[in-house]
């Protein structure tokens, strides 16, 4: 789920709501996942309690070449 939620979130910033929309799934479960995301350092967030837009972080957008690396190893299995 959390590389689909940044998989997402390459294409264009989005708030939680959109999130789930787009990705078929409760909203309850993505922003558990953001959250985790967040305190992670993937993604950062901007905005009112209920309207924050999620972004790729800086860090994570200049590592992001390991993350696919890790993302097609899990598939291969």
């Amino acid at each position: 789920m959390r590389a689909r939620i940044v998989a997402s979130l390459r294409d264009l910033p989005q708030n939680a709501n959109q999130l789930a929309q787009n990705l078929g799934v409760n909203y309850r479960t993505i922003t558990h996942h953001l959250r985790i995301l967040e305190e992670s350092g993937i993604v950062k967030s901007e905005g009112p309690r209920y309207g924050k837009i999620y972004f790729l972080t800086d860090l994570f957008q200049m590592n992001d070449d390991l993350f696919e690396e890790i993302v097609g190893r899990v598939k291969r299995r």
